[in-house]
């Protein structure tokens, strides 16, 4: 639903499409959350009164600005998203939190638990929203904001604090050792965010490398049959050395096999399998009829290439008793010009074997 109201799938690739994804999710989540909580559950501070009948009740009208402020920016961030400009989006959603938690936190006083997550989950939100840039600008926000909250301490009066709190004056007492600890907390939070996002990036570029080393891979197998079929090798020889190329040269693979479909058409028959359990297969003359609820016979009725998780409920995988550990299975059509001839099958024990953008 998030995809299509907010036009995800429009972003040019899969990255941003996750991070737009994100932005939407916790908007929505900020927006809905946060009505919810002002207007029917009664405030950690002001309780039994929710938060909102608090504020009508003393008339105070920065609160109706900042939330009216909050709202508009949430609004502004899905409206951005929707017109493709991601990075702005960022920004926007992120200054909609500071205005949201900093102008309430520093106005009530740190005093609980949930204001110091509310103002600590600045720096979190930095970096979800901006990388690790974010993580330091949130991190300089939430020093500000927290002097400036310890600050405000001494105009607070005993009505407004809960009543584990022994008195107003107390609270302001506690302000340096509160400051000093809550710092200290902020810094290292933002560290840890920081070293995360780092080996965020290192293990997307070890799988971006992976991913290139696959496809030279997989271009050096291309070059190799091309050339075997220049030199007029046999078909069968031609489909046994293929599948056993990719079992040597990628490692996730534990079993590929390849169909060719019989001079009627009807009819994928196995040609080529490897290990022991391939040539229990061949012995079988193991086929799968074209159209039949099956990978290969949906790959070679369709021409189009599919991947089938075993055990869901959606997927056409057949077990086969033979290669029990098999779960996941990717097909691709094998074709001589518009024609498909048969299917190429590759079976892993890794369920993430697989990946749509790396195959697309």
């Amino acid at each position: 639903m998030i995809k299509r109201l907010f036009k995800i799938d429009s972003y040019p690739n899969l990255l941003q499409q996750q991070q737009a994804s994100m932005i939407a999710g916790i908007t929505l989540i900020l927006i809905i959350g946060y009505t919810f909580y002002t207007a029917f559950l009664p405030s950690s501070i002001f309780a039994p009164r929710t938060t909102l009948q608090y504020f009508i009740d003393t008339a105070n009208i920065n609160f109706f600005i900042r939330v009216g402020i909050f709202y508009a920016l949430g609004g502004a961030t899905l409206f951005i998203l929707r017109r493709q400009n991601l990075n702005l989006a960022s920004w926007v959603a992120f200054i909609m939190w500071c205005v949201l938690t900093v102008g309430f936190v520093a106005e009530t006083g740190v005093f609980n638990g949930f204001n110091t997550v509310a103002l600590l989950l600045t720096i979190l939100f930095g970096g979800l929203f901006l990388g690790r840039k974010g993580v330091w600008i949130g991190l300089v926000i939430t020093l500000i904001a927290l002097n400036l909250t310890i600050l405000n301490r001494a105009n607070l009066s005993d009505e407004l604090l809960p009543a584990y709190i022994v008195s107003a004056e107390a609270l302001a007492k506690s302000g340096t050792s509160d400051a000093l600890a809550l710092s200290f907390i902020s810094i290292c939070l933002a560290g840890v965010v920081v070293l995360f996002l780092r080996y965020a990036d290192i293990s997307r570029t070890i799988g971006a490398n992976e991913a290139v080393q696959i496809r030279a891979s997989a271009g050096e197998i291309v070059t190799d049959i091309t050339q075997r079929v220049a030199q007029r090798v046999s078909v069968q020889d031609l489909a046994d050395y293929t599948t056993d190329r990719i079992i040597k040269d990628f490692e996730r693979i534990y079993h590929a096999q390849i169909f060719l479909s019989d001079d009627s058409g009807a009819e994928a028959r196995l040609t080529a399998s490897t290990g022991e359990v391939g040539k229990k297969l061949i012995e079988r003359a193991h086929g799968l009829k074209v159209g039949s609820v099956s990978v290969i016979g949906q790959v070679t009725y369709l021409g189009k290439y599919i991947i089938a998780q075993s055990g869901s409920s959606d997927s056409v995988h057949q077990r086969n008793e033979l290669l029990p550990e098999t779960q996941v299975e990717a097909a691709f059509p094998l074709r001589i010009g518009e024609r498909v001839i048969g299917a190429l099958d590759l079976q892993s024990k890794d369920r993430d074997a697989f990946n749509r953008d790396d195959l697309a």
